[in-house]
């Protein structure tokens, strides 16, 4: 049986990552500026993830990426690098996919696309604008490759609408195997469902995908209304269920949220300067890089400053391309742990946050004061994949926890946070943070690691993550 220290030790590879034990010096990496990959080396977005690979390869096409595949004997795909998590780093060969970037196919009467797995969503929501369609639901970010989307059932706003993953918008993948070998998997070849339901959400581990078909929809405006409110207003479900997409930020050490509806209409495009002030100035510059930063050497006026902030809050009323509206400017580099429950436990799992935070500050030696807004987003939940963190049709509720990295002490709140949100029935992202295995919160992963063996019998495409993860208990 494995312990939990055994599978955070088999899944780090030349990692700070969740440990916070860098197994390759900062020396080595010393002048590796840019995020991805660079020369022989690679790191992730927020540089907790890092590896010097046997080889690193950049196939261009459908040909190269066959050859390549066949070629190696251990292989792990890349594409932009935000993931949090340990799935990438591998000693052997690192196979970066932003070559493939291509729209494959649009099909305007049957409202799909299909596009190369390396392809970023920012890149294909231009693409999709000039034709008059969109994808449905969007995440927070927009420079996350297909690919990676899919892998790790990333997810938007909207509770009529589940993940990238989800079976009712990602009909087709076609994937390459390790014998180099093209596997087209569709939803309407029903022999195909046990291996799209554990390739919708892969975790890199089935093979490389060349490419996705997702279903697409008329390309419409979103009016964005955002004001202040206390906790219980911005908890009630007809917030939810009454928006077409819905989330709110909650401000630790205060009663105070700030709600952001939006909602599709016909009204002209009409941007309120004040919601760009608070994504690209409030968040970004005032609380991260200046109240916080500041903060770091007294935290203890943390809790002052951050019921402070909230009486700033603006009021705001903005129209734009859907896409436009809930895409925000790419976040500093700060840590992010997400969990999602059924949208009934929301109340309760930001309870449970409350008391975290008051345990740590009210502490005499070590205290901790959480240092950044939680933001709660509501979806549906996901229908044809083993692996996505919200499951089934009904409204689900996404939590994403953030801490200021200068401010020592974020590792153990996570740590704590984490057990707390798993008792409670939480799953966490698989391209966030996390410690422990999540196996077991998943009834359908011993079929996903089924077909795994059965498409990957010689587990090409396994690093120590996927090892420590189907070995853990």
């Amino acid at each position: 049986m494995n312990t939990r220290r055994t599978f955070l030790k088999k899944s780090m590879h030349g990692a700070t990552a969740t440990l916070g034990i860098p197994l390759l010096t900062k020396d080595t990496f010393a002048s590796v500026e840019p995020t991805g990959v660079n020369g022989r080396y690679w790191r992730n977005w927020f540089g907790n993830e890092r590896c010097i690979p046997n080889k690193i390869v950049r196939p261009s096409d459908l040909t190269e990426l066959c050859q390549t595949i066949r070629r190696s004997e251990k292989i792990r795909a890349v594409g932009s690098s935000h993931s949090f998590s340990p799935l990438v780093p591998t000693p052997d060969t690192l196979l970066y996919t932003g070559r493939m970037n291509r729209v494959l196919d649009l099909n305007l009467n049957h409202r799909f696309v299909q596009v190369e797995g390396g392809m970023k969503l920012a890149e294909l929501n231009s693409y999709l604008d000039e034709f008059g369609v969109t994808l449905p639901t969007f995440g927070g970010i927009d420079q996350q490759t297909m690919a990676g989307l899919t892998c790790t059932a990333t997810h938007g706003v909207g509770v009529q609408w589940g993940s990238f993953s989800d079976g009712r918008g990602l009909s087709a993948i076609e994937l390459v195997l390790a014998n180099g070998e093209l596997l087209k998997l569709r939803d309407t070849d029903r022999s195909h469902d046990k291996y799209l339901h554990a390739a919708r959400v892969s975790l890199g581990a089935l093979g490389v995908i060349h490419s996705l078909t997702f279903k697409v929809f008329e390309a419409h405006n979103l009016e964005e209304i955002t004001r202040p409110a206390s906790l219980e207003e911005a908890l009630r479900p007809e917030q939810y269920l009454s928006s077409d997409h819905y989330k709110f930020y909650y401000f630790p050490f205060t009663n105070s949220t700030y709600m952001m509806f939006q909602n599709r209409t016909q009204l002209a495009r009409s941007i309120n300067p004040a919601k760009k002030w608070f994504e690209n100035t409030f968040l970004a510059k005032v609380l991260i890089e200046g109240v916080f930063k500041a903060f770091s050497h007294a935290p203890f006026m943390i809790p002052d400053a951050m019921r402070l902030l909230t009486r700033f809050l603006p009021e705001t009323r903005s129209v734009d391309r859907s896409y436009k509206i809930m895409i925000q400017a790419m976040p500093p580099k700060s840590p992010v742990m997400e969990f999602a429950f059924p949208a009934e436990k929301a109340a309760r799992a930001i309870e449970v946050y409350r008391e975290v935070v008051s345990e740590l500050s009210s502490r005499t030696e070590n205290p901790y004061y959480a240092n950044f807004p939680i933001v709660v987003r509501f979806a549906s939940g996901d229908v044809g994949n083993y692996l996505s963190h919200a499951q089934g049709t009904n409204p689900h509720c996404f939590i994403d926890f953030t801490a200021h990295p200068a401010i020592h002490g974020w590792e153990e709140f996570f740590a704590i946070l984490e057990k707390r949100m798993i008792e409670l029935g939480g799953r966490p992202h698989w391209g966030k943070i996390f410690r422990e295995s999540p196996k077991k919160l998943y009834p359908q992963f011993d079929l996903y690691n089924q077909v795994r063996l059965e498409l990957d019998p010689s587990e090409k495409f396994a690093n120590r993550f996927i090892d420590s993860l189907v070995t853990s208990s």
